[in-house]
Formats: C-alpha cells, sequence, structure tokens
C-alpha cells in the first residue's frame, strides 16, 4: 500500500494520493473480462469513433465485488480512516478512434435512488436511467473517488491532469474555472495498469487529447461514508446496502 502516512496527508492537503499497484495484473484482467462482456451487450451500435462512458457499472458483479471487497476497503480505511460506500462506477474509455479531451472540472453531480426535492439540493437531472443531483458542498467534501487504471497511461496518452489542493477552493463556478486555473501549478497523472488513484471530487481536473493514441481504460468508483438527508437515498445495488442501513 506504499506510505500510509504519506497517502493520509496526500489526500488531505493536495486532494490525492496514489496506491500504485492495487489491483494486481490477474485482478486488472478479470475486470477487463467482465467490463467487456458488459459493454458488448450494452455498447450503442453507433459507438464507434464517439466518445462514451458506461455508467452503472455497480450491477457488474465483478466491479461491485472489487468496490465493496476487502481490497479497496481496507485502502479507503487507511487513507480516510472509514469503509465506503460505492454509489458510482464508470469506465472512462479513451480509443485511438475515439481520442477526446475533457476542460477543467470539479465532479459535483451525485446519483440517487429517486428525485426527491431536498432544500440545498439541485440541478437535477437523468443520466442513463438514474436520477443526479447538485449536492451541498459538505456531502462533496466526505466522499472519495478511486481511479483504477486498467491500462498504462503515459504522457502522450491524455492522462489526467490535477491541480493540487484546489479541492480547498470549494466548488468554482463554472465561468470562473478558467481564471481561476490560469498560473497554477499542474501535476500529471501517469500510471501504470494497476494503479489506483484516490481523489477529492472537488478537486479541480481536466484530460488532454492523447498524442500518441493508444487505449486508455479507467474504472472510477465514486465512494460515500455518510447517509443522504431527509429522504433521499443512494443508489441500490447488487450486494451493496447504504450507510447506516
Amino acid at each position: 500500500m506504499g506510505d500510509a502516512a504519506g497517502n493520509v496527508q496526500s489526500l488531505r492537503d493536495a486532494g490525492f494520493a496514489w496506491v500504485r499497484q492495487l489491483a494486481d495484473p490477474q485482478l486488472v484482467a478479470q475486470l477487463c473480462s467482465a467490463l467487456q462482456a458488459h459493454d458488448d451487450a450494452s455498447r450503442p451500435a453507433s459507438r464507434a469513433g464517439v466518445p462514451y462512458a458506461a455508467r452503472n457499472l455497480l450491477g457488474v458483479p465483478a466491479v461491485a465485488a472489487f468496490a465493496s471487497g476487502d481490497l479497496v476497503q481496507n485502502a479507503l480505511r487507511a487513507m480516510v480512516a472509514a469503509a465506503g460506500m460505492p454509489v458510482r462506477a464508470i469506465l472512462f474509455d479513451k480509443l485511438a478512434d475515439a481520442n477526446w479531451g475533457v476542460g477543467w472540472h470539479q465532479d459535483l453531480m451525485i446519483p440517487v435512488r429517486e428525485r426527491v426535492e431536498t432544500p440545498d439540493f439541485s440541478a437535477w437531472s437523468v443520466k442513463q436511467g438514474v436520477p443526479h443531483v447538485k449536492p451541498p458542498e459538505e456531502v462533496l467534501r466526505q466522499m472519495v473517488t478511486i481511479r483504477l487504471h486498467l491500462d498504462d497511461a503515459g504522457e502522450d496518452n491524455g492522462p489526467l491532469q490535477v491541480v493540487p489542493c484546489s479541492h480547498h477552493w470549494g466548488e468554482v463556478p463554472t465561468p470562473e474555472v478558467a481564471e481561476r486555473v490560469r498560473g497554477c501549478e499542474v501535476t500529471l497523472c501517469t500510471a501504470a495498469a494497476g494503479d489506483a488513484l484516490f481523489m477529492r471530487p472537488l478537486l479541480m481536473h481536466a484530460s488532454a487529447k492523447a498524442t500518441t493514441p493508444a487505449r486508455r481504460r479507467v474504472l472510477h468508483i465514486e465512494f460515500a461514508a455518510q447517509p443522504l438527508p431527509g429522504e433521499l437515498r443512494w443508489p441500490l445495488y447488487p450486494r451493496l446496502s447504504e450507510p447506516g442501513d
């Protein structure tokens, strides 16, 4: 797991930390096989050459088992002194014929079981059949994301870029993002297959197009430690239960 104390400090202060080789090659291969089978069954026929993020992947048994299993949960306990409930899993799949980039942003939306109007929760939408909403900052500050690399991500393959410590800024209105990022130190998050990046949702991040396109799959899983307020509920998936249940 590497330097546990250093990881705790890095996640707290910089907003991100690495656990190198969290997943061994056999586990990476198992996840890739399960995700490929899911993709073959669900991918739109018009997908070729078009950026596509597969969502709702906690319904894939191998992904649910990984997210709720001891390997990940022990890593979360070491990092934030608590287990976490997986609430959303997405596969980002960058291909030579779908070489996309994403501008600077924060992850401000969460999935919920159903729409329930609640004070301070806004900007409702539906993504691939699941209701999403923008929660208050305190909800996002309690969450952790794990990005497991299923392929190597070198400097020329459009890896994630982050602005260290930017999660301390709080939510930045979209029109102000470019100005806030301008002149800031940027860290390029290169990785080998099996490496896992732990990050806070409010960390400012982006991804450029690859200059030497090669496949770059990242399994992005978001974790919550607390139930939502009022009658709002996190989504439920097989074998998983909500915090506090």
